[in-house]
């Protein structure tokens, strides 16, 4: 199994049936298992730093991955390449992934002008 399978199955095992409940109740953008966010933290602490697994995490496509991808890169977002970023950024994602991404990452970067520029260039603000 790879690490990215074992992280997946990780986030699987960590579903809460009320957060599934709030996920559809808001019609949050699928797919996701449901985990809260505090399990994701508990995960994120195992893999603290390997922005190697930002890209894969992402990719999955899955809510609770693409939320996972950004509390391990939180405290080294501008080691997190521009190109990966823009990738991020032109794939289909979450409103509230995309808040995360916003807040977590990109507005602690060094360069985190460009960043809100590119955002508000968008159709939806997301810096207000």
């Amino acid at each position: 199994m790879t690490e990215l399978n074992t992280i997946l199955t990780q986030l699987e095992v960590a579903s809460h049936a009320g957060t599934l409940k709030r996920y559809e109740k808001i019609g949050e953008t699928k797919p996701y298992y449901g985990v809260p966010m505090g399990a994701i933290s508990g995960i994120a602490k195992a893999y603290k730093n390997r922005l190697d697994l930002f890209a894969p995490l992402w990719q999955t496509g899955v809510l609770e991955a693409q939320y996972l991808a950004i509390q391990i890169a939180k405290t080294k977002p501008d080691q997190l390449a521009s190109a990966v970023l823009e990738a991020c950024l032109n794939e289909q994602i979450s409103v509230s992934v995309l808040d995360k991404l916003a807040s977590i990452i990109l507005s602690k970067r060094k360069d985190s002008k460009k960043w809100e520029e590119t955002l508000l260039a968008q159709d939806e603000a997301i810096f207000n």
